[in-house]
C-alpha cells in the first residue's frame, strides 16, 4: 500500500498476535490484547462506513459531470438524469473536465524510473551491483504493467480524493503485481485522518 503504512494502535497495551480468526484459542495471555485489536478495529469500521457515505454524494457528482452528464437529479446516492423537453436550450459550461484533463495531464508525466548508484564506493564491482539492481526494478515494471497502474492510480486520486496501491503474489505466474484501490472501497484508520500523514494504516 503506497501512502499508508501498516496499522497502528496507539492503545497501550496493544502489542503484536498471533494470526487466529477466533479468540478464545490464543494464550490467555493474548486474549485480552486480541479483543481489544478486534473492538477498536470493528469500531473504526463502523465510523469509517458512516464518514463514507458523506461522500457518497459528491463522488456520484463529479462521475456523473466527468461522464458528460451535466442536467441529472438525485435519487438516493444514485444520479438520474433529466431528459432534455422539445426546444429545451441547456448552457453547459465545461469546467471540471478540462481541469481534470489539465492535471490528469501534469500527473502522468512524471513516470515512475529508477537510477541506482551504490552507497559505499565507486569500484567497479559495486557499480556492477547498483546497475544489476537497477535493471531488475525495470524489468519489474516492464513487466507488471507498472505504468498503466501508475494511470489509474491517478485518476482515482483526483475523482475520489484518496487511493492505495495494494500489492499481491501471483503464485502462477510467480510475479508481485500491484493493484490500485478507490476511496469507494476503503477508509483510513483512524477514520477521520485529514490526510495520509495522520493515518496509521487504512
Amino acid at each position: 500500500m503506497l501512502g499508508f503504512g501498516q496499522p497502528q494502535l496507539k492503545e497501550a497495551g496493544v502489542g503484536r498476535i498471533s494470526p487466529t480468526d477466533d479468540a478464545s484459542g490464543l494464550p490467555r495471555s493474548e486474549r485480552k490484547t486480541a479483543d481489544k485489536i478486534g473492538k477498536y478495529l470493528y469500531e473504526q469500521y463502523q465510523q469509517g462506513a458512516r464518514m463514507r457515505k458523506m461522500h457518497v454524494l459528491s463522488w456520484m457528482k463529479t462521475l456523473s459531470i466527468l461522464n458528460n452528464v451535466h442536467y441529472f437529479r438525485m435519487s438516493g446516492n444514485r444520479p438520474i438524469p433529466v431528459e432534455k423537453k422539445a426546444g429545451e436550450i441547456r448552457a453547459v459550461v465545461e469546467y471540471m473536465a478540462p481541469m481534470y484533463r489539465r492535471q490528469l495531464g501534469r500527473m502522468a508525466a512524471h513516470r515512475l524510473g529508477v537510477t541506482a548508484v551504490p552507497t559505499i564506493g565507486h569500484d567497479a564491482r559495486m557499480t556492477y551491483r547498483a546497475e544489476r539492481a537497477q535493471y531488475s526494478m525495470e524489468y519489474w515494471i516492464n513487466e507488471v504493467e507498472f505504468h498503466e497502474a501508475q494511470d489509474e492510480w491517478n485518476q482515482q486520486l483526483l475523482i475520489f480524493g484518496m487511493t492505495a496501491l495494494y500489492w499481491y503474489a501471483d503464485e502462477f505466474r510467480q510475479q508481485a503485481f500491484v493493484q490500485p484501490i478507490p476511496q469507494t472501497q476503503i477508509f483510513p484508520i483512524p477514520y477521520d485522518a485529514p490526510d495520509w500523514r495522520s493515518a496509521d494504516g487504512i
